[in-house]
């Protein structure tokens, strides 16, 4: 390619999205200084859009705040010829869901070990980006909200580095999030995520914690092919303890790692400094020493194919898998990340390369990787149990090569708008993703035997790695389904027929109005109208949109209520049912005596109540949970059990020693004599017959099982007469 770019030379592209492209580059200086680097590039023709140049500054100015070994680097923020750019640094190695499918193919999978550790060191990298203060000492509140294992690189030389915070979240931002959107993918967000509740850095715990259990039990934690079940999972389902999954975890991890997933912030395992202090302390007392050359010869011997070799140096052309969606989707400020298949002359390594691009698209199984949302990637000869369903076609092995650290371009941002009208006028939350392309179908895998396509040169027509056009964002889509599915659907004022064959496709929407309006209507129920925000080349998905039909006029014979609670978000069952978690808004019951009874988080005491309900009444029920007490203290001084060894030396000589009355000898006292452990009160004394009188008390901390040695000066103020 050869490209000259400011100060630096571009020698390849290896991603292009609706936003920025991104390029292997080399920086050459005097006296043969070079430095190989990856520069993000946004694209010409959108610095006019002032939001997305605000959106890929806030990116820029964030990262270079950043100053730790485990985080990914920014060099340079610049402009030329009209477009921004960031330079980055060039990690030589594969991201941590690669590296682990990969293993788990060459059916040696990751020792725990290895995975405490590297998830130890992205929790290091997180604390100092949740750490991090602007010039007046003021917090930023920087939280990453996109941990994933897509989102963690391993170097060749076993560096562990956090990269992507291209949605994060921080008070220094000049743009914010829109009310009711929350990024991140969703199968590695928290309970306060997918409730749209406020964010902080636990709420990178919590992934870390499920990155962690996924890379010990080998299994996806929350994963279903429907984002809306996942989020029910994640904010109403118990994890199961990772030894369930696999029985060679330690009972000491398994608290661990279940701590770090607690639906309640309070009571998760405070911040990633916490989880990182605690996993190396559990490698500690494990006996097994794991340091960065550990994991350096691991990936020497057990991932040759994923490290780029020598050459690289000499001819960079790195084939690599990055952190993308499998359709090769982009989001709001953040470029597709689809890789450039490797050059090769295997045929099947070049079929494989552009499998893994439309990895996901696929139906999947629990054999599976949950590629679509950016998670690990099994392979399927992984042993799972499949539930008595047949197994569905085989996933192509991920690509080895380097991943180039400004991979942090990609991963799948899941929306989720507010929008729909209740019959009070409140605006009721409706939860899309967005996929990539305004078709929203799926691309057909290619043929084993088809041919790599070359990479895209600089002057070429903008188009995704791997060949296939950049999604246009001039144009957004919507994905609908009702509930009746004969409701009526319009657009834009643009009737678009019905859900009966399934979901209706809304695509080519112009950008120009960013916001589609949406209406939905049925005889003999509520129109619903709702307004869902675009974004430019990707397809919005809805969830199920359920009607309610109109009020009849018989005889109302439910009540309703309106339930809320202090702590908010517990589960609440009405006569041994579940009926969903607080707050709950125009809960249906019927007319009678009722018993309500309100899971209990830790700390506070169970609640259960008998309620009564009127037919055709609302009424509120507020719920405020009473902290536990807490038991009485024994301040008494506990005795320590056992014995221990006792030597004592006085100065001056031949004073004897007792204990309990009891003579233990002059000193000095050797051998050691038993004493009980804990602390004692020792008499020292001369009669004064050899012209020398001494009656002192000392006191001694003994150490229970251990020999305590003990030396005491005698003043002369202590001493009376002679003593020598």
């Amino acid at each position: 390619m050869g490209e000259k770019f400011g100060n630096y030379e571009l020698v390849r592209r290896i991603a292009q999205g609706g936003m920025a492209e991104v390029f292997l580059a080399r920086f050459t200086g005097v006296e043969g200084f070079e430095r190989w680097l990856v520069i993000k590039r946004m694209l010409p023709e959108l610095a006019i859009r002032k939001d997305f140049v605000e959106m890929f500054l806030d990116e820029a100015r964030l990262a270079a705040r950043f100053n730790h070994p485990n985080i990914v680097l920014v060099h340079e923020l610049g402009e030329k010829n009209g477009s921004y750019f960031m330079a980055m640094e060039y990690v030589d190695g594969p991201h941590l869901g690669a590296l682990f499918a990969h293993s788990l193919r060459k059916k040696s999978p990751m020792p725990v070990s290895l995975c405490c550790y590297v998830l130890a060191r992205a929790a290091e990298g997180l604390h100092h980006a949740h750490e991090l203060k602007d010039r007046d000492g003021t917090p930023l509140s920087i939280v990453h909200r996109d941990v994933s294992p897509q989102n963690i690189l391993i170097s060749r030389d076993g560096d562990v580095k956090v990269m992507d915070f291209g949605v994060a979240k921080a008070a220094s931002q000049t743009t914010q999030t829109r009310t009711g959107v929350v990024k991140g993918k969703v199968g590695y967000m928290s309970p306060e995520q997918c409730l749209a509740n406020p964010v902080d850095r636990r709420t990178d715990v919590f992934a870390l914690g499920i990155v962690l259990y996924e890379l010990v039990t080998r299994r996806r934690l929350f994963r279903d092919k429907s984002d809306l079940v996942v989020m029910q999972k994640i904010t109403t389902e118990e994890v199961p303890p990772p030894s369930q999954v696999n029985p060679k975890i330690p009972r000491e991890l398994d608290e661990l790692i279940l701590k770090s997933l607690r639906r309640e912030k309070d009571a998760r395992t405070p911040d990633a400094l916490t989880l990182s202090d605690e996993l190396d302390t559990y490698l500690a007392g494990s006996g097994e020493a794991v340091t960065r050359n550990t994991l350096a010869r691991w990936m020497n011997e057990n991932a040759t194919d994923l490290v780029p070799s020598g050459e690289l140096v000499q001819n960079p052309t790195p084939s690599w898998t990055g952190a993308q969606s499998p359709s090769g989707g982009s989001r709001p400020g953040m470029a597709s990340t689809a890789p450039t298949p490797p050059r090769s002359n295997d045929a099947e390594t070049r079929a494989l390369s552009t499998a893994h691009l439309n990895e996901g698209t696929q139906d999947e199984t629990p054999a599976s990787s949950g590629a679509a949302e950016g998670g690990l990637a099994l392979p399927p000869d992984t042993p799972v149990d499949t539930g008595g369903k047949p197994a569905g076609p085989s996933r192509a092995p991920l690509v080895a090569g380097a991943v180039v650290a400004v991979v942090a371009l990609g991963g799948t941002a899941a929306f989720f708008a507010l929008g729909g009208l209740s019959s009070t006028g409140t605006l009721r939350p409706v939860t899309p993703t967005t996929t990539s392309g305004s078709s929203g179908q799926p691309e057909a895998p290619p043929s084993s035997a088809a041919p790599t396509p070359p990479p895209a040169s600089a002057g070429s027509p903008a188009t995704a790695a791997g060949g296939a056009p950049a999604p246009d964002i001039t144009l957004g889509a919507l994905r609908i389904l009702v509930d009746p599915p004969q409701a009526e659907v319009t657009v834009n004022r643009v009737s678009r027929g019905t859900c009966e064959n399934g979901a209706v496709l809304v695509d080519k929407l112009s950008m120009e109005n960013p916001e589609a309006q949406v209406v939905l209507s049925l005889d003999g129920y509520e129109t619903q109208r709702m307004s869902v925000p675009l974004v430019g080349g990707d397809t919005i998905t809805l969830p199920v949109i359920r009607l309610r039909r109109q009020s009849a006029t018989v005889r109302p014979v439910h009540g309703i209520f309106e339930i809320t609670s202090d702590p908010s978000n517990l589960k609440v069952s009405i006569d041994g049912r579940t009926v969903g978690r607080t707050p709950l808004v125009k809960l249906e019951v019927k007319d009678g005596a009722h018993t309500i009874v309100v899971e209990a988080p830790p700390g506070y005491e169970p609640y259960r109540d008998t309620f009564k309900s009127v037919a055709g009444m609302k009424q509120s029920l507020p719920i405020t949970l009473q902290k536990a007490a807490r038991p009485p203290r024994d301040d008494r001084p506990r005795e320590p059990e056992g014995t221990g060894k006792l030597v004592v030396d006085t100065t001056p000589y031949w004073t004897y020693v007792y204990l309990n009355g009891k003579n233990l000898g002059a000193t000095p006292i050797a051998p050691p004599v038993e004493v009980p452990a804990g602390k004692v009160t020792l008499r020292l004394r001369r009669d004064g017959k050899d012209g020398c009188t001494i009656d002192v008390t000392r006191s001694v901390e003994v150490a229970a099982n251990q020999l305590t040695r003990k030396s005491f000066t005698l003043e002369a103020r202590e001493a009376k007469g002679t003593c020598q």
